[in-house]
């Protein structure tokens, strides 16, 4: 896959999936809006998620992959690029303004509340700071499938340093391998997102760990449910905007401390 195909991609796809492995050798995965910045892969995580920034920018691989279908545009298809990554600060939010706040509001309505307009991005000052993690494509990976339905899981297993992702289904008798590499014998890790999609009003991601071995994959505690998505009554999302103006603010002046 060329840079312009990769751009197209990116370009015209809704949410994604990463698989990486962290410092400790544990497998990890999460749910992540891919954006674009001279071409290249990136992700624009508010100082909420300060640890996963941190994560990421440490894995010596991490895999993108952007297989769900619904809210992608013409010339869309499912792939996964194994990455190098390097972390940007945008502790005063310029290049997030600059070079990233157009693409995000238009494929993720929700920021359309904290910076759709100056005076919004003046009160919601917490929301521009950005942690950027660059995800440098190394190679294409065996394009996934399309994601199908809320059963359709991603694993992420550990091979070394390395993440080896598939997918699993869930199903009423367990977990079944259902496309990509076979998993490696030992503890995986599943992750299952599900949003309210066109408007992405509610998103919900949740990751478990399980065990993968010759006899199959079986999970160490019982799934979650994960089935539609509607969107958010007005005292939640007063709530969850609150929750996330805190969580920003803490981990701000954390990271500069």
């Amino acid at each position: 896959m060329d840079d312009g195909d990769l751009t197209r991609v990116i370009d015209t796809a809704s949410v994604g999936e990463v698989g990486w492995v962290d410092e400790a050798g544990a497998p990890r995965a999460a749910a992540v809006l891919p954006l674009l910045r001279d071409g290249t892969p990136v992700l624009a995580l508010t100082f909420d998620r300060v640890e996963l920034a941190v994560s990421l920018s440490g894995a010596a691989r991490v895999d993108l992959l952007v297989r769900e279908p619904r809210n992608t545009a013409s010339g869309w298809t499912p792939t996964a690029w194994a990455c190098r990554t390097r972390l940007v600060e945008d502790l005063d939010g310029d290049l997030y303004r600059d070079e990233l706040q157009l693409q995000e509001l238009r494929r993720y309505p929700p920021a359309r509340r904290y910076a759709d307009s100056p005076l919004l991005m003046r009160e919601h000052w917490w929301f521009l700071p950005r942690l950027v993690v660059v995800l440098e494509p190394e190679r294409t990976l065996s394009p996934p499938p399309a994601r199908s339905d809320a059963a359709d899981l991603l694993l992420v297993t550990a091979d070394g340093a390395e993440p080896r992702c598939a997918g699993v289904r869930r199903e009423p008798s367990g977990l079944t391998h259902s496309w990509g590499p076979r998993p490696t014998p030992g503890t995986g890790l599943v992750l299952a997102q599900e949003a309210s999609f066109p408007d992405l009003e509610s998103w919900t991601a949740w990751s478990l760990p399980v065990a993968v071995s010759e006899a199959g994959i079986s999970a160490r505690e019982p799934l979650p449910d994960v089935g539609p998505v509607g969107p958010p009554r007005l005292w939640e999302r007063w709530r969850a905007e609150r929750q996330l103006a805190r969580a920003c603010r803490r981990g701000l002046a954390a990271w500069q401390s």
